[in-house]
C-alpha cells in the first residue's frame, strides 16, 4: 500500500505520540475553537460521527506528530 505524502492526507500537528490516537476533530458551525476527541476504536468514531453535524466524515489516525486520514490511502 502507497500512502499519498499531501497536506490533505497528512498534517503535521504538535506533539509526539509514542502510542496513536483515533481522533475526531469538530468544528462548530456556531462559533467556538475547534477540537478533537479521542477514541479507542474506529467503530467508537465512526459512532460518534453519525452523530454530531459538526464532527468531520472520518477519523484520523494521529502518531509521532501526524494525522493519517486512512480512507484516502491508495492501494
Amino acid at each position: 500500500m502507497n500512502i499519498k505524502a499531501s497536506k490533505d492526507i497528512i498534517q503535521q500537528i504538535e506533539g509526539n505520540l509514542d502510542t496513536p490516537e483515533i481522533r475526531v476533530w469538530v468544528h462548530p458551525h456556531e462559533g467556538g475553537d475547534d477540537y478533537y476527541y479521542t477514541f479507542n476504536t474506529f467503530k467508537e468514531a465512526q459512532d460518534y460521527i453519525k452523530t454530531n453535524p459538526d464532527a468531520e466524515k472520518h477519523p484520523l489516525l494521529a502518531i509521532h506528530g501526524y494525522e493519517l486520514n486512512i480512507y484516502d490511502l491508495e492501494e
